[in-house]
């Protein structure tokens, strides 16, 4: 049930995390899938508008569809992890808010649960910017011991994958479609590389759906909350890398760029950054070393992200 349940309520159209956060907060709950209608409908965060919504053939659908969802990712090695689960990522428990209510992995599940850095950025870096991407990753796989989360998208987010597999490092592509699908295409060899390697592929979304504008802008928010820290490569002022800084802001992780006195479009977002005191320098060795240091001083808590507020720019 703690699977079938809240793979269910997602199965109702207009049903969104929050929505089915508050609903899965009621107790006891069901314990055969003939119980969930009523159990729904007892519920007290459901209101008049969804009980009239929500009849019981439309549950019954709902429930047949995430019956059958999960039965398509077992015959295909996908594990699923639900918000109700003790197995559900801490690092995601310490959103404060829009936590992934189902996740949908291939691959080496244990990787979630091992300290990750983001490397992020532009899907047209420089060639500097890829060298200096991968090596970051490299450096902090090797010698930190740190998984790499990124997108698989072209550009920053290969270099980031690329960096940790050169290291032997575990690597995290967060998807934004199911996964048996690979996008880009192109990427289809990192992606096995990556589950070969004991890294993972993780999503909000079961076998079969594709990717689209939402999706991607949607997982931002995982690859900051599953990360202790996050670090843009390069990027411009706007766009899906400002969108994973201001998640992970929200999230209180910190937030690095990788700094250079040069003058192309795709640094202006760096620069803006550091200059609004919103993200810390990363120059040299000396600059990582600081940034572990500064993780290893956040106390990430459930529901208390009080507890995470750390100054990045304070005197070690």
């Amino acid at each position: 049930m703690e699977k079938l349940l809240p793979i269910t309520l997602n199965n109702v159209k207009g049903f969104g995390p929050a929505t089915i956060s508050k609903l899965l907060k009621y107790k006891p709950l069901p314990e055969k899938n003939e119980d969930i209608y009523k159990w729904f409908i007892n519920n007290s965060s459901a209101t008049e508008k969804m009980i009239e919504k929500v009849s019981s053939d439309y549950m019954n659908k709902a429930i047949s569809e995430a019956d059958n969802i999960i039965k398509k990712s077992k015959a295909n090695g996908i594990k699923i992890i639900t918000i109700l689960e003790n197995d559900y990522p801490d690092m995601f428990k310490s959103m404060p808010k829009q936590k992934p209510i189902i996740l949908y992995v291939k691959g080496n599940i244990n990787a979630l649960y091992e300290p990750c850095i983001a490397i992020i950025g532009t899907t047209n870096p420089s060639e500097k910017g890829i060298r200096v991407g991968k090596r970051l990753a490299e450096i902090l796989t090797s010698k930190y011991k740190y998984n790499i989360v990124s997108g698989l998208a072209l550009g920053c987010d290969t270099a980031g994958h690329e960096g940790c597999l050169t290291a032997n490092g575990k690597t995290i592509a967060v998807m934004p479609c199911g996964l048996d699908i690979i996008y880009p295409a192109s990427n289809k060899e990192l992606a096995n590389r990556i589950i070969e390697k004991n890294g993972c592929l993780v999503s909000e979304y079961p076998l079969g759906t594709k990717p689209n504008k939402g999706y991607f802008l949607k997982r931002d928010r995982l690859q900051s909350g599953l990360s202790k820290a996050v670090i843009v490569i390069e990027t411009e002022e706007t766009g899906g890398t400002m969108e994973t800084v201001r998640c992970g802001l929200e999230q209180k992780r910190i937030i690095a760029c990788y700094e250079e006195d040069v003058s192309i479009a795709t640094m202006e977002g760096n620069k803006k950054l550091i200059n609004e005191e919103k993200a810390m320098a990363i120059r040299n060795a000396n600059d990582i070393e600081k940034l572990v240091e500064k993780i290893k001083k956040l106390n990430f808590n459930e529901n208390n992200t009080e507890k995470t507020q750390l100054n990045i720019f304070q005197k070690d």
